[in-house]
């Protein structure tokens, strides 16, 4: 009478499962074994042929290769199990229930069957002592001491009233210490396979979108919860622990106007255009750490979909480098000061005329393309160290360094009358944006329109005049460094 093995895995484990089965059959052929992807049929009723097979085995062989996962589920093979059991305790033989199902395992077992029968898969044997799982060696003696080939002898032994094969014969050592190395291959190669948890190598944070309704994009609420990878929050935001609000960041980052910083509406825009499966405009703007000033390229890097249509989006943060000059040095800030006015002059102010020139179907298109070019400027600004000042009462790096004069005085009318303005427009071009949440109109965006055109030209006036003044400073400051330097080789 042939004796029933059932073998019971995870779609996972299918390599395994085949090669214990390879193994099982070539040990005796008074072995029947039963494995799902090979002993059913189209057709066959699946829960009433595997009822059938639990029922005519002696033995079931449940396969958990590495640590318990969720993509490793074991549900169905727990209740092959229970069916099992349940046919021992029909058959009177509920004392083989603890020897007759066996898990075979490379890592840890399943805490359901920390009562049966375990036989641990390693590279090396019960001495610790590593196996040699090259093919066709003639020394693999080392095998036999091993959990596995216990099981197998086990199954020999003790299937029938007397042994199925001959443990005398060298021959049927030899072909279980193959088929022990073969099944020892398997889990290693699974194991090769397995997909471990990600290791992230940059700052990141995460965020749920729920799903559209009638597609009408979503984006990050004030209450939109944010979740850490790792100690993310506390080096971008200062933010302790591993959760908080989108509005909680806002607030760590918002300018001394009291304006987001432009990678934060970036990020909200890319957020609209996944809710609506598009590929996302990534961010341009850089995130300044709030616990060690560095910077940050800000990348919307993926997200999760799921089958209701929300996504799990993630937000990376990419260390780079400052381009800042050394703002301790009065040249310094005059050379920065000078670059950046003259893009000011080259990227900004071009967009008067390109602004009155836009038809009204265009003009919101021109409108917040100088906000991002604005934007851009006022970054590379941050970047060459020319911050605004965190209390309003303190002066700019650059008013900082000018000597009371007329010309001073001008440059601070100029600055107090742009942060005025840019305050302005700030708002209008938020309220001419469209969002999951707002509309654009014409009135808004012919608003947004005017005060940008109206803030320009009162610095296109006088522009011409605040470069010759900083082309001054720096010239001055230049003589006087020549002048010390000369005193000094003297």
């Amino acid at each position: 009478m042939n004796t029933g093995i059932f073998i019971s895995y995870n779609h996972g484990d299918a390599r395994i499962a085949l090669a214990l089965n390879q193994s099982l059959l070539a040990l005796s052929p008074d072995l029947n074994v039963f494995i799902d992807h090979s002993g059913l049929e189209a057709g066959d009723e699946y829960e009433a042929k595997l009822a059938r097979s639990i029922g005519a085995s002696q033995w079931f062989l449940i396969i958990c290769s590495g640590s318990p996962r969720p993509e490793r589920d074991m549900g169905w093979c727990l209740y092959e199990a229970g069916q099992f059991r349940q046919k021992l305790f029909n058959d009177k033989n509920e004392s083989l229930v603890r020897n007759r199902i066996v898990a075979i395992h490379d890592g840890a077992k399943p805490k359901q069957l920390s009562q049966f029968q375990s036989v641990l898969i390693s590279e090396l044997d019960q001495r610790g002592r590593p196996l040699d799982l090259r093919p066709n060696i003639e020394d693999n003696n080392s095998f036999e001491n091993t959990p596995a080939y216990s099981l197998f002898e086990t199954i020999i032994k003790r299937s029938g009233e007397k042994p199925l094969r001959d443990l005398g014969d060298s021959n049927v050592r030899n072909l279980m210490r193959e088929s022990v190395r073969k099944i020892v291959r398997a889990f290693i190669d699974a194991a090769s396979e397995e997909t471990l948890p990600e290791i992230v190598l940059q700052p990141r944070i995460s965020f749920r979108l729920p799903p559209t309704i009638d597609r009408k994009p979503v984006s990050l609420s004030p209450d939109t919860k944010i979740l850490s990878y790792e100690a993310s929050l506390s080096t971008i935001f200062g933010i302790n622990g591993v959760e908080t609000t989108w509005n909680e960041i806002k607030l760590r980052c918002q300018n001394s106007s009291g304006t987001d910083p432009f990678w934060m509406t970036e990020v909200e825009r890319a957020a609209e255009q996944v809710s609506l499966d598009h590929v996302p405009e990534q961010p341009i703007g850089i995130a300044i750490s709030k616990s060690d000033g560095k910077f940050y390229r800000v990348l919307f890097a993926r997200y999760e979909p799921t089958k209701n249509k929300a996504r799990t989006c993630y937000v990376a943060f990419v260390p780079t480098r400052a381009r800042r000059f050394d703002v301790r040095q009065r040249t310094s800030i005059l050379l920065s000061t000078l670059i950046l006015s003259i893009r000011f002059k080259q990227r900004i102010l071009p967009y008067i005329e390109r602004i009155k020139a836009a038809p009204q179907s265009k003009m919101l298109e021109e409108v917040l393309r100088f906000d991002n070019e604005l934007s851009q400027v006022e970054t590379e600004a941050q970047e060459f160290g020319l911050f605004p000042p965190e209390d309003e009462g303190d002066e700019t790096p650059l008013l900082g360094i000018l000597k009371e004069s007329e010309s001073k005085q001008f440059i601070e009318t100029l600055i107090n009358s742009w942060k005025a303005g840019r305050a302005a427009f700030g708002i209008a071009i938020n309220r001419a944006r469209p969002s999951a949440t707002n509309t654009p109109t014409q009135a808004t965006t012919s608003e947004a329109a005017t005060i940008i055109i109206d803030e320009l030209q009162k610095v296109g006036l006088v522009n011409s005049r605040f470069i010759q003044i900083i082309s001054a400073e720096i010239l001055e400051a230049e003589k006087i460094g020549i002048g010390s330097e000369a005193i000094a080789v003297r």
